[in-house]
């Protein structure tokens, strides 16, 4: 049989789950228990599991396919052992796919990890790139002083509505937090997330982490009402230094492939690109998200 139905706790125990799985059985049972259908499985007990991207309900993420029990613990290729195995791969993440559809999802991501594994059995099933993202370094945190018209404080839980606002006239669609991300951010010993205020008023936000001498700059935004007015780049600048004060001797991020603006910001600070980049793949489930996707970045 090819069927594929939701995963239960009680199926957890039976599953051939693979050796090198991103989870154990007992936080396999603790995710289908908080997160009714974004795991499937079938009569062989083989599986798929998705999470929320970024904990937003609109857009799923494929963490983990395995494959049949002989294939090492579902780790290598198992099509050459096992003919109906292509055919019980594509009922199960079809059928995760109508599960997520049925929740409100309108995209649906094959996960970075589960790329790199095995993309093949995706793209035949319709997954497309949605984005292209490129990796920066820069070896050391040093960058000249900025001008003061920004003031910086620390997030706090009572302005993360007013945050998520402001990152959603920001940033493309697809780049969006939940709340839940937001407030498991601001939970994090590693990470910083401060305001930005001009005047008083927000207008962006960023974000760090610093774990060792390695920082990285994981967000940062300035409110298209006043961008072209050098905020962006003095907002860079009091990161970047900051980073620096916190033990980081060099300095990380990611940006959209597309998104020369930044990207020539942060080459003129002497950010440099990284051979490796990475390539995003995902299907739309509704066709709004097509044009999400589509909307010019601000």
């Amino acid at each position: 049989m090819t069927g594929a139905r939701p995963l239960q706790p009680n199926d957890v125990p039976r599953l051939h789950l693979r050796y090198d799985s991103l989870f154990t059985r007992v936080t396999l049972q603790e995710h289908v228990r908080d997160h009714p259908g974004l795991a499937w499985t079938n009569d062989h007990y083989e599986y798929v599991v998705a999470a929320r991207w970024k904990s937003r309900d609109a857009i799923g993420d494929i963490l983990e396919l395995s494959g049949p029990g002989g294939g090492f613990r579902g780790l290598l290729p198992s099509a050459l052992r096992d003919s109906q195995w292509p055919e019980r791969r594509a009922a199960l993440i079809e059928g995760l796919l109508g599960g997520l559809r049925q929740r409100g999802c309108s995209l649906v991501l094959v996960g970075e990890k589960e790329a790199a594994r095995s993309l093949q059995p995706f793209l035949a099933l319709g997954f497309e790139p949605v984005e292209d993202i490129v990796y920066y370094r820069k070896a050391d945190s040093r960058v000249p002083r900025p001008s003061s018209r920004l003031t910086l404080r620390p997030l706090r839980f009572a302005d993360i509505p007013d945050l998520v606002e402001l990152e959603q006239r920001v940033f493309p669609w697809l780049w969006w937090y939940g709340d839940d991300e937001w407030y498991l951010i601001t939970l994090l010993a590693d990470v910083e997330t401060n305001l930005a205020l001009l005047d008083g008023r927000l207008v962006g936000y960023e974000t760090h982490t610093v774990r060792g001498d390695h920082g990285h700059l994981d967000r940062l935004g300035i409110d298209p009402a006043v961008q072209g007015q050098g905020l962006g780049e003095e907002l860079l600048l009091l990161a970047t230094r900051r980073i620096g004060q916190l033990g980081g001797k060099e300095v990380g991020l990611s940006t959209q492939r597309d998104n020369m603006r930044a990207r020539r910001l942060y080459e003129k600070y002497g950010f440099q690109v990284m051979s490796r980049g990475l390539r995003y793949y995902g299907r739309v489930l509704d066709p709004a998200a097509e044009d999400l996707l589509a909307r010019p970045r601000a």
